[in-house]
């Protein structure tokens, strides 16, 4: 008997067809989940497939108006544009359907990522890993759904030489370890270790496929990135609880204090390369440990794994660090936990170092912990244009330390931090 040909009817109910929700109301701000999009690796777009028999609705609502069709700028992968440049992202919407055997389907939920400045620590998790917290986390309302998620990085993997391998949540212990330092980060979050873009691309070549298809695609948010360089963001107000939400889901992943700590315990942290290093941190440990009635732990920043850190930092009810990217485990403090950062005061003015810009424009945004500031004595330091080494007053930090202890509500029924 002759074959049937399948009408546009036919096609249209048997057929995945693209669907969209986006957050935002520009470029800037946007970032959109996507279903059953796909891939074309032939001319490297990704494909909005419509029915035929469907009219034509707005696409995007925007400030200026509805918007017909995709712009070429849907979405800002990242809002930093000092190093590294913003990558395209190209849709095209048709109402061809792909042959069936020319479309290989991508596994499970997936989000294209873009880093910041990712060897830095501070940056990785203000810019990078929080700001795509929190896009997954307004699109699946659930921690279960977003640890599901395939992270696929679009810029420097091949620098890093990403696999597909599983990487143990523990580093070797030296400064800054590379490929397995990186990727652990990301599993502090997710249950599947990041890939690579551009090599995942390439995978429908392969089994002699055109098309890959995402049943559930993320994209942007570079908006979302903290900035804690910059003096007059206000962007972090009221984050509070996306940032104890990546908090305890990453604290509970690697085995951390979930609860109010019990007993208190104070936690210091040095740099171990030049600039905003407290020159006299052993004799200020020695001072500590010898008044103090708690125990008192001390580490340098790179010295640990991610999970190390975050571990010892969750339980810490005081936590003395120098400020810059060495204090950005200040996050995974329990609730009511106080911060004594040390610095050079340079009011505000980055050109003359760090100081305590990232306390002005995030930490003393965070509602959950508490921030001192000791201004300390500097050390001219002309190899690091970005901040002096210091020196402290061990008997006057002490002071400081006494303080917050004493207001401290540790495990007590109070309601509120203080």
């Amino acid at each position: 008997p002759t074959q049937k040909t399948p009408s546009a009817k036919d096609t249209d109910e048997k057929f995945d067809f693209s669907s969209h929700h986006c957050i935002g109301v520009d470029f800037a701000s946007r970032y959109c989940l996507f279903k059953h999009i796909y891939y074309d690796q032939h001319t490297n777009n990704f494909l909005y497939i419509v029915p035929k028999s469907q009219p034509r609705f707005p696409v995007l609502y925007e400030r200026n108006g509805s918007l017909d069709d995709f712009p070429t700028e849907i979405v800002s992968f990242q809002a930093k544009f000092k190093k590294f440049g913003a990558l395209p992202f190209s849709l095209v919407t048709v109402s061809e359907v792909p042959r069936s055997k020319l479309i290989l389907h991508y596994p499970g939920y997936s989000v294209l990522w873009q880093e910041i400045n990712e060897k830095n620590y501070g940056h990785f998790i203000s810019d990078t890993l929080f700001p795509l917290f929190m896009v997954l986390y307004d699109f699946s309302f659930s921690l279960e759904t977003l640890q599901q998620f395939q992270v696929l990085i679009v810029d420097h993997c091949m620098d890093r030489n990403l696999t597909s391998s599983l990487v143990p949540f523990n580093c070797p212990p030296q400064p800054n370890c590379t490929k397995e330092r990186f990727l652990e980060r990301y599993l502090t979050v997710f249950e599947n270790q990041v890939k690579c873009w551009r090599y995942e691309r390439l995978i429908p070549a392969r089994v002699s496929k055109r098309y890959l298809h995402f049943p559930v695609l993320a994209i942007g948010g570079g908006g979302l990135a903290t900035r804690p360089s910059e003096v007059m963001n206000e962007a972090n107000q009221g984050r509070s609880v996306y940032w104890w939400k990546f908090r305890q889901h990453i604290v509970s992943r690697v085995g951390g204090l979930i609860t109010p700590p019990s007993k208190h315990k104070v936690v210091l942290v040095n740099k171990w390369g030049k600039g905003r290093k407290i020159l006299n941190i052993e004799v200020l440990y020695k001072f500590l440990r010898e008044t103090l009635p708690c125990e008192v732990v001390m580490y340098g920043g790179g010295l640990l794994s991610t999970s190390e850190e975050i571990i010892l930092v969750s339980s810490a009810t005081v936590f003395i660090t120098p400020p810059g990217g060495i204090s950005f485990s200040i996050p995974f403090l329990p609730r009511g936990a106080a911060v004594i950062l040390v610095a050079q005061n340079t009011f505000g003015n980055r050109k003359t170092g760090v100081g305590f810009i990232e306390s002005d424009v995030l930490w003393r945004r965070l509602a959950y912990v508490r921030v001192f500031h000791y201004e300390a004595e500097p050390e001219i330091n002309e190899n690091d244009p970005k901040g002096s080494d210091v020196k402290v007053v061990p008997e006057k930090l002490l002071l400081m330390v006494n303080k917050v202890l004493l207001e401290s509500t540790l495990k007590s029924s109070s309601k509120f931090i203080i």
